[in-house]
């Protein structure tokens, strides 16, 4: 079978599987067209990323998505939206991606960052909270300058 052949193929069998994804995925805002599979890649400029987003904004409006090698980025291009969205919605919106290797591996789950919200979260930013607060700071900065005196 000739390579061509082939290669049109497999071309054809990533077009169908991006256009199957794009129907099928979550409702993301309107955004501008990327090309399948590539997305909206070689629209980005290397340098002064902001200059496009904002022109992007100013057609798109100030919510509007991005396919990024067929990832989803959603921007937001405006504070007042960023508040509704980010603040009041922070339970829907503030999900962190799932990093396997670095947060299962080699954290084993013990780095805050890495982990999403959940009960395990919750007693770690506690943990920190109570020990990293402007009283015990002060302490702990007194002592290492005691201990450098003596």
């Amino acid at each position: 079978m000739p390579a061509y052949i082939l290669f049109l193929f497999a071309l054809l069998i990533l077009l169908l599987f991006s256009i199957r994804r794009r129907s099928h995925g979550a409702a993301y805002p309107p955004g501008p067209q990327g090309i399948p599979v590539l997305g909206n890649v070689l629209e980005l400029p290397r340098s002064l990323l902001f200059l496009k987003l904002a022109e992007w904004a100013q057609v798109q409006g100030p919510l509007y998505t991005v396919n990024i090698l067929g990832q989803p980025l959603v921007i937001i291009n405006c504070a007042k939206e960023a508040a509704d969205l980010l603040d009041r919605s922070s339970l829907i919106t503030g999900g962190r991606p799932s990093l396997i290797k670095a947060s299962d591996f080699l954290t084993r789950g013990l780095v805050i960052p890495l982990i999403d919200k959940g009960e395990r979260w919750r007693l770690m930013r506690k943990a920190t909270h109570e020990r990293l607060n402007v009283r015990d700071t002060k302490s702990f900065v007194q002592s290492k300058k005691t201990k450098l005196l003596v």
